[in-house]
C-alpha cells in the first residue's frame, strides 16, 4: 500500500467520524448531561473538520487527487455511520471504541509512511494519534 492509499483510508475514517460525530451533536439528548455532551461533541467534530482537510492537502502534496465523495469514503472507511436511536452513553461509547478503531489505522498508515521514509506524514499521523488518544479518554471517561 502506498503512503497515499493510506491516507486515502485514514482521510475516509476520519470523514465517517466527523459526520457521525455531528449527527450525535444534533441528536444526544440525556436531561442533566445534554449541554455538556452536545458541547463535546461539537468539540469534536470541529476539530475532525480541521483534520479531515489537513489530511487532504497532504494528499493533494504527495501529488494524486483526493477521492472524496461519500461512495469513496465509504467504500475505503472501516468505522460505521452512527445511530440516532442510540441512547446519550451508547453514543459515548460508540465514538469511545470509534476512537481507538481510528487509532489502530492512524498506526497501518504510520508504518506504511515510517516504510517510506515520508517523515511528514509520519508527524502527521502522530499528531491525529495524540487528538485521537485524547478524545478516547474524554468520552471514556465521560461513561456513567
Amino acid at each position: 500500500m502506498s503512503v497515499t492509499d493510506s491516507l486515502q483510508v485514514v482521510l475516509a475514517n476520519t470523514y465517517l467520524l466527523y459526520l457521525k460525530t455531528q449527527n450525535y451533536h444534533w441528536n444526544v439528548a440525556g436531561g442533566s448531561f445534554f449541554i455538556g455532551l452536545h458541547e463535546l461533541f461539537e468539540k469534536q467534530y470541529t476539530e475532525l473538520a480541521e483534520a479531515v482537510d489537513v489530511i487532504a492537502e497532504r494528499i493533494r502534496q504527495l501529488g494524486p487527487k483526493v477521492p472524496a465523495t461519500f461512495a469513496d469514503f465509504a467504500k475505503a472507511a472501516e468505522l460505521k455511520e452512527g445511530d440516532v436511536s442510540k441512547t446519550s452513553q451508547q453514543m459515548l461509547a460508540d465514538l469511545a471504541a470509534d476512537q481507538d478503531k481510528i487509532i489502530q489505522v492512524l498506526k497501518n498508515a504510520w508504518d506504511v509512511a515510517d516504510k517510506s521514509q515520508d517523515e511528514v506524514t509520519a508527524d502527521m499521523l502522530i499528531e491525529r494519534m495524540e487528538a485521537h488518544s485524547k478524545a478516547a479518554w474524554f468520552y471514556k471517561s465521560s461513561i456513567e
